[in-house]
């Protein structure tokens, strides 16, 4: 009897599932040495004598291990784009509305969660619903000019947003409140 063949009896009879219940040892019975599982025919041990190294970066088995404390990742905020709102051109001022019935209820409480910051030609309206979402509505490239400073917007609970921007030069007419693309 060869050396592997005695290793392959003393692993099928250490082996917790008997022999005749081994699609394994049954697999390496039937095809000796070109069964698929002919690697698993015998049993690694560690001899008495050898010598073991243990340490970082080094795998050895075992339990797993904590490493460390990693940084903690915060979830990404979820932005929300407001697709619905209304203009008009009021004289000296362009009036922009958001009345969309899925946000107001989101400040129906209170309008310390609404933000709006404007630029000569933008403005950009934040309505944060949680620590996680935030519903926005961007206004780029707009049709004229504004002066961010005089332009304001407020919140009428239950009913819309309103953006009040200041026309740089009140003579203009606004036909688009973004610029045309064509």
């Amino acid at each position: 009897m060869s050396d592997s063949e005695s290793e392959l009896q003393q692993t099928k009879s250490t082996s917790s599932v008997p022999r005749a219940d081994s699609k394994l040892f049954n697999s390496i019975d039937t095809y000796g040495t070109n069964s698929y599982y002919y690697a698993h025919n015998r049993e690694f041990v560690v001899p008495n004598d050898a010598k073991v190294v243990e340490g970082p970066g080094i795998i050895t088995g075992g339990a797993p291990v904590k490493l460390g404390e990693g940084p903690s990742i915060s979830p990404s905020i979820i932005r929300r784009k407001i697709e619905k709102f209304s203009w008009c051109d009021d004289e000296s001022k362009v009036r922009v509305y958001i009345d969309d019935s899925n946000i107001l209820p989101l400040i129906s409480e209170s309008s310390d969660h609404v933000s709006c910051v404007f630029d000569t030609q933008s403005f950009n309206l934040e309505i944060k619903v949680n620590d996680r979402e935030v519903y926005a509505f961007s206004a780029m490239e707009l049709s004229e000019e504004i002066d961010p400073e005089r332009s304001s917007w407020k919140v009428s609970l239950g009913k819309r947003v309103t953006m009040i921007l200041q026309k740089k030069n009140p003579e203009t007419k606004w036909h688009n409140l973004r610029k045309s693309t064509r």
